[in-house]
């Protein structure tokens, strides 16, 4: 399902897929030979969220645009933007955070408000990235909280690299199959 939120409808480019099980709702953005997979869930009422091109939201992800209430009582909007080629691993929680190009985000994994995944890098299966957390480029995280374990190898990298591509591929056959 796809809807708009205050007026505001969702802009998936034509080559995108996105599932027809998936939801995007609102202020959101999905580019170039993205995918969105069954049951992924993509909120932007409060805050944008940006997602590049290449990237995969795997099935069950939730993503979104929220933000921090201020002293105030009032909500300050953080939005969720997401670079290109990634790969947002199965059940992952995404809200209000920066993943930058060639991330990749195990499976379960939870990205907190605020937090800053730079390019490169990895979230293993089942972490927790604290709210405001900054992890460095091309760094592996693990745990709940996540905490840095090594670099990311150049096999690493081209893993996230050809994963991306790989989800790309696949898309495209779906949404012919679906004659989407």
């Amino acid at each position: 399902m796809i809807r708009p939120f205050n007026n505001v409808w969702p802009r998936i480019h034509p080559t995108a897929y996105v599932d027809p099980q998936a939801v995007i709702i609102g202020d959101v953005i999905i580019e170039d030979n993205t995918s969105v997979w069954p049951y992924a869930v993509i909120r932007g009422d409060i805050s944008k969220i940006s997602i590049g091109k290449e990237t995969a939201i795997e099935d069950g992800v939730l993503i979104h645009g929220g933000g921090r209430i201020s002293k105030l009582g009032v909500i300050e909007p953080i939005p969720v933007v997401i670079g290109n080629n990634c790969i947002i691993g199965h059940g992952a929680v995404i809200h209000s955070c920066t993943i930058k190009d060639f991330v990749l985000i195990g499976m379960r994994a939870i990205i907190g408000t605020g937090a800053i995944i730079e390019e490169g890098s990895i979230v293993a299966m089942g972490s927790v990235v604290r709210e405001g957390m900054r992890v460095p480029p091309r760094t592996l995280v693990a745990g709940v909280p996540a905490r840095p374990i090594r670099q990311v190898t150049d096999d690493d990298y081209q893993v996230i690299i050809k994963s991306s591509q790989y989800y790309a591929e696949l898309a495209r056959k779906h949404k012919e199959l679906l004659h989407l």
